[in-house]
């Protein structure tokens, strides 16, 4: 497992924080995709506008409110572009909450990792049914997009695991190396309590983290236990930062956790040597202190056993 310093933990911390509230807070709407071609996450914005849940839209679900009229179209353009790895654009009518079709402007990039391993897609999108607010909407949505995408590399691609959650302990959002060290998926855990990873005697510690976090405090290096898919325990290290919304109020948090369990057997491995390593110490001294007596005890019966009968038998 990677080594992080204190100051990469900061960062991390910060660009995942950064990235959920920055996405939520944004006047588009915007989806992520992963290697497989289906959408995994939505912003607030995309939500409020389809008026439908994370998991409703997730994987094909968002295609449901595409106009048939459309539909073929947009999907040409999107799995052409997604196989080449290339931006697009794209224009197609989206139905709203309250059942209207607006006409969106849909702008899609791919996501590398530091190293240049394709993640998949990020894509922002603005309502240009109102063709005044069209070119004021578009370079809002390049600079916000180019951001975007490098924060979602920067959280997809870490070694750490970094999750998302809101105030009532739901996940909103799990890297890859999260479904690496727990063994769930991001289609299984987000919508799910965080509750699935902790086990059930440290539940009261979740009540606690989200006290803390409502006040706007960090939790910073939390040594704890968490438990993975198939039920084998893990000693982790936590990180715990706040995220806020457009207004300041504090919505979320951003999780950072480590798992240090190989450090924690290998502390465990050297208590164990030490304490071995005592009672030898133990040992010998006891065995000397005994020794000396037993000398003197087997001289005399060795002197004893010629005279065993006799006066001088009786005096040893």
């Amino acid at each position: 497992m990677v080594t992080i310093t204190r100051d990469e933990y900061e960062k991390l911390s910060t660009n995942a924080a950064l990235f959920q509230q920055v996405a939520d807070s944004a006047p588009v709407l915007i989806w992520i995709s992963g290697t497989d071609a289906l959408c995994n996450w939505f912003n607030k914005p995309w939500l409020d506008f389809r008026g439908r849940t994370l998991e409703q839209e997730m994987g094909n679900g968002w295609a449901e409110g595409v106009h048939k009229e459309d539909f073929d179209r947009c999907l040409e353009i999107y799995l052409s572009n997604f196989k080449k790895q290339t931006p697009f654009q794209m224009e197609y009518r989206l139905e709203r909450a309250d059942g209207e079709f607006r006409w969106i402007l849909d702008h899609g990039v791919p996501r590398y990792s530091d190293n240049g391993v394709f993640l998949g897609f990020i894509g922002s999108c603005v309502d240009i049914t109102d063709v005044a607010e069209i070119r004021q909407a578009w370079d809002v949505q390049q600079n916000i997009t180019k951001r975007l995408g490098e924060l979602a590399a920067i959280v997809e691609s870490s070694d750490e695991v970094i999750v998302g959650k809101n105030l009532d302990g739901i996940v909103t959002s799990w890297n890859a190396a999260a479904s690496r060290i727990f063994g769930y998926t991001g289609e299984e855990m987000i919508g799910q309590s965080i509750m699935t990873i902790i086990p059930e005697e440290l539940y009261f510690e979740e009540k606690m983290f989200i006290e803390r976090l409502k006040s706007g405090q960090r939790i910073e290096q939390f040594e704890t236990r968490r438990k993975t898919k198939l039920g084998q325990m893990l000693d982790v290290s936590l990180t715990l930062s706040p995220i806020r919304d457009a207004q300041g109020r504090i919505v979320g948090a951003s999780k950072i956790l480590r798992d240090i369990s190989n450090a924690k057997r290998a502390e465990q491995a050297l208590l164990q040597a030490e304490k071995l390593a005592a009672t030898g110490r133990m040992a010998a001294t006891i065995a000397h202190e005994i020794n000396n007596p037993l000398e003197a005890v087997m001289n005399l019966l060795y002197l004893l056993r010629p005279t065993i009968s006799g006066e001088e038998g009786h005096t040893y």
